[in-house]
Formats: structure tokens, C-alpha cells, sequence
């Protein structure tokens, strides 16, 4: 797993840096990003935010998790979609998906 979290929590954000082809990205300065996140075994997102630009150059990205986006126990596969100004999407990592757990809370 890339990231984990307990059902309900919000208080961690994923924050990835953009790389593409095992090295950095270009400049994100003045593009959209979004989140895309679904469940592993099945196609349709759960998930498809706008996410924030830590830093453009080098392109880190985060999305922070809102109340009921981690409610439902199970393993997500997630994306980071860029658009820049010249209206052309980018997707990140282009050579795999973010796993994320999300485990089920005791309490």
C-alpha cells in the first residue's frame, strides 16, 4: 500500500510529488488538479475531487480527505489529473495507480 488510513479519518492528506517516466514532471504552475479515486475490483470512481498544488516546480500535488470520503472499509486505486492552461489533461504516476487502505476503524 502507497498510503493507510483508518475508517472515518481526515486529519491525513495524500501529498505526492508528480513524476512522469521515473522522473520529475513538468511545471504545474496556473493547471486544475484532480483526484480520482475508486474501489480495486471495480471501474467507476467514488472520487473525482479538485485537489491543491503544494508546489508547482516541482509539481507536488495533495488532496485532503473530506468527511464520508473515508467511510467505506477497502483497498482504492487513485490518480492525480492535471489540466494546464493550454487545456491539455495529464495523468499521474502514468505507470501504475496510488493504492490506498482504508481499514476499518475499532471504535
Amino acid at each position: 500500500m502507497d498510503f493507510t488510513l483508518k475508517q472515518g479519518d481526515t486529519r491525513k492528506s495524500l501529498v505526492v510529488e508528480l513524476k512522469k517516466n521515473n522522473g520529475p514532471a513538468d511545471d504545474i504552475t496556473g493547471a486544475v488538479v484532480r483526484f480520482h479515486m475508486r474501489p480495486q475490483y471495480r471501474t467507476t470512481p467514488v472520487l473525482n475531487e479538485l485537489a491543491r498544488i503544494v508546489t508547482a516546480n516541482p509539481p507536488v500535488v495533495a488532496y485532503d480527505f473530506q468527511t464520508g470520503n473515508t467511510d467505506v472499509v477497502g483497498v482504492f486505486l487513485c490518480e492525480f489529473e492535471v489540466t494546464r492552461p493550454d487545456g491539455k489533461p495529464d495523468t499521474y504516476p502514468d505507470d501504475r495507480e496510488i493504492t490506498i487502505a482504508i481499514r476499518a476503524a475499532i471504535a
